[in-house]
């Protein structure tokens, strides 16, 4: 029983993902971004509250990395570095009754190993949980 409660905390599910274009569209024009090493986070807070409490977007340039194969081993390991890390973001987003939605853009022209993605990762969540307790 209690596993089912651990894996439940560190899934990705679909109502986690941004995907709908309005929203993208609104968070790139009126987000607020934050950087950290090789990735940008572009934040904003919305009042809907029919979906998750943080819906993430995470995105790879084409125009730095041609090969589809390299885009989609840097999508998986910033997913991944979120989905294991998420836990302070989206337990302070409950306790305050606050909806997020959010991008990861990696901006570094080059590919860097699981550690050093996972680092900006969590600083960029922690950043975040600071910006948004200070308002």
């Amino acid at each position: 029983m209690t596993g089912s409660i651990i894996n439940c905390k560190f899934s990705f599910s679909k109502k986690e993902r941004l995907y709908s274009r309005q929203q993208i569209e609104e968070l790139f024009a009126n987000g607020k971004r934050i950087s950290s090493g090789k990735i940008r986070l572009v934040y904003r807070i919305t009042a809907e509250s029919n979906q998750a409490n943080a819906q993430v977007l995470i995105s790879v340039p084409k125009k730095s990395f041609k090969k589809a194969v390299h885009r989609n081993l840097l999508k998986r390991r910033i997913r991944e570095a979120y989905r294991l890390n998420k836990m302070n973001l989206i337990e302070y987003l409950n306790r305050m009754d606050v909806h997020i939605v959010f991008a990861l853009l990696y901006t570094c022209p080059e590919i860097h190993e699981y550690k050093v993605i996972q680092a900006d990762v969590v600083e960029l969540l922690n950043k975040l949980t600071q910006k948004l307790s200070s308002k």
